[in-house]
């Protein structure tokens, strides 16, 4: 069974204005708990893993990508 992870999506440019039918087909193709940045061209959201290349295939987007954790030490701590 294919986990869930949180993936990065990149539009291209000449999509921006239609944004909004390009994160219909996201849904469409398995992406779920979307979040829409339009003024970047990004969407994250979740999705199973084997739906990514569903993903890569809509119409306007340019680039898939699991997103990344990144975790920033507070002030004075030591890494580990």
């Amino acid at each position: 069974m294919s986990e869930d992870i949180t993936v990065n999506v990149l539009i291209a440019d000449a999509w921006l204005e239609c944004i909004d039918g390009v994160v219909s087909g996201l849904r469409a193709a398995g992406l779920r708990d979307i979040t829409v940045l339009a003024e970047v061209g990004l969407v994250q959201g979740v999705a199973r893993e084997d739906a990514l290349a569903n993903l890569e295939q809509v119409p306007g987007v340019s680039a898939v990508e699991r997103s990344r954790e990144v975790r920033v030490l507070p002030p004075g701590s030591e890494p580990r």
